[in-house]
């Protein structure tokens, strides 16, 4: 702006969300998703700067500044916390734009005259999937701001009706 300052926000500008649905036959298919534009964040601590408490360099610091490569794509690597590697500024600031899908199940109602010998009203078998994917060029783990992705999770079940 015209203090040469870059103003930065701490929540996305746009958030959004959907949830699908349909069915064929005695076939159901669901799934949600949601995401964000307009999304920025700092890469940092574990994500971005090498030798975070003592962890290994990530191969994004191959190319990192000295005075044989002084065109780096990063700065100089160092061991110390206050370095210029790991200070805030806008060299780590990235595009954290991204669409999450949460959920997709898939499911089958069963019919048929043994369901009704059974007593049985309504028979359903499902398989569903969550935090199936990610999809984003934010280069750290999750454009959300947690150290680590979410965990795929995949379960089936059965639902029955007397």
């Amino acid at each position: 702006n015209g203090d040469d300052r870059v103003i930065l926000r701490d929540k996305p500008v746009i958030r959004y969300g959907f949830n699908l649905g349909f069915g064929w036959k005695n076939i159901d298919v669901s799934m949600n998703a949601y995401g964000a534009l307009q999304n920025a964040r700092y890469i940092s601590n574990y994500e971005g700067w090498a030798f975070f408490l003592a962890q290994n360099a990530r191969p994004m610091h191959l190319d990192n500044w000295t005075t044989e490569n002084p065109n780096a794509s990063y700065p100089r690597l160092s061991l110390q916390y206050t370095s210029n590697d790991t200070q805030y500024s806008d060299f780590w600031l990235r595009s954290a734009n991204y669409l999450k899908i949460q959920n997709v199940q898939i499911g089958y109602n069963f019919t048929g005259g043994f369901l009704e010998r059974l007593k049985i009203s309504n028979l359903r078998a499902f398989i569903s999937g969550q935090n199936l994917a990610t999809i984003t060029n934010y280069p750290g783990f999750d454009p959300e701001g947690s150290y680590y992705p979410l965990s795929r999770t995949y379960s089936f079940g059965v639902n029955l009706k007397f």
